[in-house]
């Protein structure tokens, strides 16, 4: 169940970056990865696309439970804001210098089981719905540039901010469910809200009409 929401959250990365139109591809186990980890811990995603920094970005994705306390030192439960930033810079840390000296930049994609995203992550969040925005005003024949003011128009920034919004909920929620499915068995059954609720109110709406 630990690694199933781990999985999750990936995935739903993988679609945002299609809806982006940006080639991202999920990463798998055996790779070159940092000597300083000492074990099989790699980057997870691995997206096509060329910044000021890098040929490609690379992200690695964290879930961290900022209410867990350090032994005696500090009662359990007591929530450590910091956690987050301190997973964050352990990232950075380990994998940040050994992509950049492969040309990549890279990017710590770190959230709590509260649904909390790291700054970088908001910000890849924020440039993939700058890419959607970019692709669904391509398709349609649009410029996203006033050509009057020189600045993106109206129209441009609402539906950024609309693909924005949808990316940092979907995350969000990605997050809460990741943590919450580490109380579950490795066996339990992979539990789909939407197809479920749906069939499941679809029943008692039936049920209903036929008492009435």
């Amino acid at each position: 169940a630990y690694h199933r929401g781990h999985e999750d959250l990936l995935a739903i990365w993988k679609e945002l970056s299609v809806c982006a139109g940006v080639p991202a591809t999920i990463l798998p186990a055996k790779l070159p990865r940092p000597v300083l980890t000492g074990d099989d811990r790699h980057a997870d995603i691995k997206w096509d696309w060329p910044t000021r920094r890098g040929v490609a970005v690379i992200g690695d994705k964290s879930l961290l439970h900022p209410f867990v306390g350090k032994g005696k030192s500090t009662p359990w439960g007591t929530y450590q804001p910091q956690k987050l930033k301190d997973r964050i810079n352990g990232k950075n840390r380990i994998y940040g210098g050994f992509h950049r000296e492969q040309n990549m930049q890279f990017v710590p994609l770190v959230g709590t089981t509260l649904g909390r995203l790291g700054a970088d992550a908001v910000a890849m969040s924020w440039a993939l719905a700058h890419r959607a925005a970019e692709k669904a005003f391509t398709a349609r024949g649009l410029d996203t540039v006033s050509p009057t003011s020189g600045q993106y128009c109206p129209q441009f920034l609402q539906l950024r901010s609309r693909f924005e919004h949808r990316n940092l909920a979907r995350l969000s929620l990605a997050l809460c469910r990741a943590g919450g499915s580490r109380g579950l068995p490795a066996s339990a059954p992979h539990y789909r809200a939407d197809a479920d609720l749906i069939e499941a109110l679809e029943v008692v709406s039936s049920s209903s009409r036929r008492r009435s």
